[in-house]
């Protein structure tokens, strides 16, 4: 199940980059997202996800602070 939950994830974080390179018109000024942008793009559900996986230690606090 674990397996399952860590291919979950970089499924989002794929989908996740995939969104965020889709801005690639913009200028190289404005290319990088506000922190609203970001959390705009997140869904709940992702949201969950990740918090989940913290707790069971897959994602280190790093990332969870960056992400959120």
């Amino acid at each position: 199940m674990a397996a399952t939950d860590l291919f979950e994830f970089l499924l989002f974080l794929l989908f996740l980059i995939i969104s965020l390179l889709g801005s690639g018109a913009r200028s190289e000024q404005t290319a990088l997202m506000t922190r609203a942008e970001i959390m705009a793009q997140i869904t709940e559900a992702g949201r969950a996800k990740l918090i989940e996986l913290h707790r069971r230690g897959y994602i280190g606090d790093e990332l969870m602070h960056a992400v959120l």
